[in-house]
């Protein structure tokens, strides 16, 4: 069951009236929140497989960046403080965050024709930088966003861990997005395409290049999700950047149909789930019945692909920037302060 935060009231009752249900919370973009659709996005199907088996609070919005994510921390702070001193903590957080940042609305920021000048020279979330990254791709920029996206992840994994130290993190990489002119439309209203035109704009028209650059981004994107991973505990990174293949599966350039989101939900997001809810401690047993009944198991694995030479290299640049995110989001309110939540 899934209750929108703006209905706040309605998810504390269903929790009292429900004390045997897990609890999560989902903050995501417009693959937690794909509007006027029929068919769901991923959040939409998840709640449906649950249904009142697990209560989530969801905060998503679509086109959500991760500097604005970062913004909601003290309130969605606020929410998980007031849940664990109601002896209710959560179980999960759901998260869909930094596809806006990198392969979105954003995406255009970090473009560059190929005879404009380099702007950069490294890159610390892959091992090689292909030739059409080297040409179209101001790698200081692209940085700077991947900066933004890793404090939010951060960000989530101090919230968890101040408020809800049980609770597992699961996350994803999207899926195998294709630069097409394809946009999202709604009786009138056109959005995009987000990769495709910006694309062109800056002079890369070879459609082998355009998917090669979209795979490389996504590829670092996975990277980046594994050095969070791996400097915490319970955070779940799963693997999807490879999955529906297909553009005629695609409702445009970066949103799937129904299909491919309930694809996505069946391989990987419900045994994911079940896995940590299965376990999640007191309430063990009761929990279990949480589990799909009937439905074929697959392990959800944890990636541990190694970190690249580069990314070993900046580790410790990281481990500065990961400080000072926490300083910050502690000054905001997330790690003391009760943050009263406000409905949008």
């Amino acid at each position: 069951m899934s209750t929108p935060y703006n209905r706040l009231q309605v998810y504390l009752d269903e929790v009292v009236a429900r004390p045997d249900a897990a609890r999560a919370m989902a903050f995501g973009d417009s693959w937690f929140q794909y509007p006027l659709r029929r068919y769901g996005d991923l959040e939409t199907k998840l709640s449906r497989h649950y249904g009142r088996r697990l209560l989530t609070l969801d905060d998503s919005y679509p086109g959500r960046d991760a500097k604005e994510a970062f913004a909601l921390l003290p309130r969605w702070s606020g929410v998980a403080r007031d849940l664990a001193e109601r002896g209710t903590p959560f179980d999960l957080f759901l998260v869909s965050m930094g596809g806006n940042d990198i392969i979105g609305q954003d995406f255009a920021l970090h473009l560059k024709r190929a005879d404009d000048p380099p702007d950069g020279q490294s890159w610390p979330w892959h091992p090689a930088i292909p030739t059409v990254v080297q040409r179209h791709i101001r790698l200081d920029a692209l940085k700077h966003a991947f900066a933004k996206v890793q404090a939010f992840y951060e960000g989530i994994v101090l919230l968890r861990d101040t408020h809800a130290p049980q609770a597992t993190i699961l996350t994803h990489t999207y899926g195998d997005v294709t630069p097409m002119d394809v946009p999202y439309t709604f009786i009138g209203f056109t959005s995009g395409p987000w990769l495709w035109k910006p694309m062109r704009d800056f002079g890369l028209t070879d459609a082998g290049e355009q998917r090669a650059l979209s795979r490389w981004l996504l590829e670092s994107f996975f990277r980046m999700l594994t050095f969070v991973a791996k400097s915490t505990r319970a955070f779940v990174v799963l693997d999807t950047r490879g999955e529906l293949t297909d553009p005629a599966g695609w409702d445009n350039e970066i949103h799937p149909k129904g299909p491919g989101f309930q694809h996505l939900v069946d391989r990987f997001w419900v045994p994911a789930a079940d896995a940590v809810l299965a376990g999640a401690g007191p309430g063990t047993a009761k929990k279990a019945a949480i589990r799909s009944g009937g439905a074929k198991k697959r392990s959800a694995t944890r990636p541990g692909a190694k970190t690249s030479a580069a990314g070993k290299a900046a580790v410790k640049k990281a481990a500065v920037k990961k400080v000072a995110a926490k300083t910050a989001i502690r000054r905001s309110g997330v790690a003391r302060g009760r943050v009263r939540p406000q409905p949008r």
